[in-house]
């Protein structure tokens, strides 16, 4: 018996490269959904004491109030988010990096500085990019009214997120 040949010309190649590619985006994404719902820091930054003690504190401190900028309105007290007053399902990590945007509506944070204030530990800028961004990205797909719907969330390259406080006009 001789060697098994495959057989795989480049199109099939590609298409098995394709294929293993898609598997390894749906691992990658069940593994941030997994550090997303476990709400454990990675290894690297495990919270110390007195950053644990701080987040719990500012936990307590923050204001319940509603929050509403243009469209979007945000209840901490309700867990609630609510697009042209229709409800909006979120993560419990989506709704605070949504808080932790409206907030500080117009300012730009960086994905370090939100994942301080919303998940409440340290990670390096690239870490914390590589944890931020898929939230903002399924936020921004929920917070869409429409094709024509304005943006809220914004991207400032190389800086970090806002969100936008300008108003817009409707017809």
């Amino acid at each position: 018996m001789g060697k098994k040949d495959t057989g795989l010309g480049s199109e099939e190649a590609l298409t098995y490269l394709q294929r293993i590619e898609a598997l390894l985006e749906i691992i990658v994404e069940q593994l941030q959904e997994y550090l997303e719902t476990s709400r454990q820091p990675l290894a690297s930054s495990a919270p110390k004491a007195d950053e644990a003690e701080a987040h719990v504190s500012w936990a307590v401190r923050r204001e319940d109030r509603s929050l509403t900028i243009r469209e979007v309105t945000i209840d901490p007290a309700k867990h609630a988010v609510f697009l042209y007053d229709q409800p909006i399902e979120l993560t419990p990590t989506e709704f605070d990096i949504l808080l932790c945007l409206m907030r500080n509506g117009g300012r730009v944070l960086s994905c370090q500085e939100l994942v301080r204030q919303a998940q409440g530990y340290e990670l390096d800028e690239s870490d914390a990019r590589y944890l931020i961004r898929p939230h903002i990205t399924r936020l921004r797909r929920k917070l869409v009214a429409g094709p024509d719907a304005p943006e809220f969330i914004h991207n400032v390259r190389g800086i970090g997120y806002s969100f936008e406080r300008r108003t817009t006009e409707r017809d």
